[in-house]
């Protein structure tokens, strides 16, 4: 079976003296990872493995280009292009589209990089939700999470989006921190989102608690 687990690292000095890498092309998990998440009520919960809800492991069912994950539970499958970057999601209420994917990673990947996207989210004919994101690479950190210690490359994320409901168009803003590891295959470690639109807000935080590697 062929792997698709390619990194390929270089480095750049930063002031200080200091060498961190910087990721340049896609890393991909191989047929046979298993990663299992939940659910958290804060990030402090999170890292402490506390009053979890909504876990679910995901199975890495194909390679190349791109890769799949499935929910080995609910059956939902989300489909990631050839640089990691969600294009779909199938479950019970049908197909989702992202068009074009969600860029959440832009290559090469280094300290200080940012970048603009957009997207559609679309079911069937109807765009569901109009999205706009910038993101940046803040830096490295240390997470710990109730699947071990990881050195992670922190990114944030900051979105706005509009929808249609009932004949209505709202509006909302979105917050979004992701931490992803090499030890992790560069999956999610930890994720914590908050959104705000009109008077509703919400959250929500994520973290990696399990792993099996091929």
């Amino acid at each position: 079976m062929a792997a698709l687990f390619l990194i390929a690292l270089t480095s750049t000095t930063y002031a200080g003296g200091v060498e961190e890498p910087i990721l340049t092309a896609p890393v991909f998990p191989q047929v046979g990872d298993r990663f299992t998440y939940a659910e958290f009520s804060s990030l402090n919960d999170a890292k402490q493995g506390e009053n979890s809800r909504n876990k679910a492991t995901y199975s890495v069912e194909t390679e190349g280009p791109g890769f799949i994950l499935k929910d080995v539970d609910s059956g939902t499958v989300r489909f990631f292009n050839k640089d990691g970057n969600m294009v779909s999601v199938t479950g019970s209420r049908g197909t989702t589209k992202f068009n074009p994917a969600i860029r959440t990673l832009s290559y090469p990947l280094s300290v200080g990089k940012s970048w603009d996207a957009s997207y559609k989210m679309e079911r069937g004919s109807h765009v569901i939700r109009d999205s706009q994101l910038t993101a940046k690479v803040v830096g490295w950190e240390e997470v710990t999470v109730p699947a071990g210690t990881f050195m992670c490359l922190k990114i944030k994320t900051e979105g706005t989006y509009t929808y249609t409901y009932r004949g209505r168009i709202y509006s909302g803003n979105t917050d979004t921190t992701t931490w992803v590891a090499q030890s992790a295959r560069w999956r999610p470690v930890l994720t914590s989102t908050f959104w705000v639109s009109g008077s509703r807000s919400g959250g929500s935080e994520t973290a990696l608690v399990g792993m099996e590697l091929r």
